[in-house]
């Protein structure tokens, strides 16, 4: 097996995991890894094979936000109800279709960054490599998204 084949047969489920945290369709995410691993196999010889990973991680991203930004479809998902604590120690109740409807109204980069930290589990340092990217603008969009998130949690439970 050639070494895009095994980099592709590696990494495939992780970059699709991250792009459909994007794009919240199956489909979707898997004609954008589409895009993405054609790509790849077209400038592979130009990446350090040392920085496939990061090309991949980089290159999925961005696919996935053009992605968004052209179809912008609201998401199918069961009406699962969550349970948020917001900063004043209160529980908030919404259901899993409020809660996305609230984060897509969030400019694409902040829901990826987002998503990054909080359902991928990436340190600051690690989106700010990823995203290429300096710390100080990872912390201002997460501390963005994050305020947006709590004044409209705060505002629908008045």
């Amino acid at each position: 097996m050639g070494e895009f084949e095994d980099i592709y047969y590696q990494w495939y489920h992780k970059f699709f995991r991250l792009s459909y945290g994007v794009l919240k369709d199956e489909e979707e995410a898997k004609e954008v890894l589409q895009e993405v691993f054609t790509k790849f196999y077209y400038h592979m010889a130009n990446v350090k094979p040392e920085a496939y990973v990061s090309w991949l991680h980089r290159t999925t991203i961005n696919q996935s936000i053009t992605h968004l930004r052209k179809t912008r479809k609201n998401p199918h998902v069961n009406d699962d109800e969550l349970d948020f604590r917001t900063g004043d120690g209160e529980t908030s109740r919404h259901t899993i279709n409020e809660m996305r409807e609230i984060i897509e109204k969030l400019p694409p980069i902040h829901q990826v960054v987002l998503q990054l930290r909080f359902y991928d589990n990436y340190n600051i340092a690690e989106i700010s490599n990823l995203l290429s990217l300096p710390e100080g603008t990872i912390k201002s969009r997460l501390h963005y998204a994050l305020k947006y998130l709590k004044e409209k949690i705060s505002n629908e439970d008045k």
